[in-house]
């Protein structure tokens, strides 16, 4: 009895710290994705913030930047990007001012962009956003591309910028549209 009650303890002590390290291990799934046409494996991570929004990143291409005290947003940019200049993406959140509506922030997002680049075309943004009300953005400057979102979470906008080289359509562009199908606005 003695040695079976060991043997349990034994066991429970190994088996503890695997379970607390699943409590802490970030959450991981495979996808498969198209890249010109050929079938892709990558890992996402889940990743929450305290901003209100969860999104699955695909970590070989970018990761969450550490937050950088006064500037409101989340940054995600490539791993070890130091010296790569023109791969991120900034995600804000911004309340609705008084007597404000979804589609004056869309509006105001677009004149925005209409001021910086010159140009704003607006796109569909159903087969990214399938769940969420957006509108989405595209403009150009100097061989990067510049797509902007602005997401409707009721009482403000999330405005998701990307920014990348034009001659990464597709391995980052591709990969990044693929990752926002899965933004979700916090409840």
């Amino acid at each position: 009895m003695k040695k079976m009650l060991l043997m349990a303890m034994a066991l429970m002590l190994l088996i503890m710290p695997m379970a607390c390290a699943d409590e802490t291990a970030p959450q991981t799934r495979e996808e498969i994705i198209l890249i010109e046409g050929m079938e892709e494996t990558i890992t996402t991570t889940y990743y929450h913030s305290d901003r209100g929004y969860s999104i699955w990143l695909d970590t070989g291409i970018l990761e969450v930047q550490p937050e950088v005290e006064g500037i409101g947003f989340d940054i995600l940019r490539l791993p070890g990007a130091d010296g790569l200049a023109g791969y991120e993406v900034d995600i804000l959140y911004a309340p609705f001012g008084l007597g404000r509506s979804f589609e004056d922030a869309a509006k105001d997002l677009r004149q925005s962009l209409l001021e910086r680049y010159g140009n704003a075309e607006q796109f569909e943004t159903d087969e990214i956003f399938t769940d969420l009300h957006a509108y989405g953005f595209f403009t150009e400057e100097e061989n990067h591309y510049i797509v902007s979102y602005a997401v409707d979470q009721g009482e403000g906008a999330f405005y998701i910028t990307i920014c990348y080289p034009a001659d990464a359509a597709e391995w980052f562009g591709v990969r990044v549209a693929r990752m926002l199908g899965s933004f979700a606005v916090a409840q």
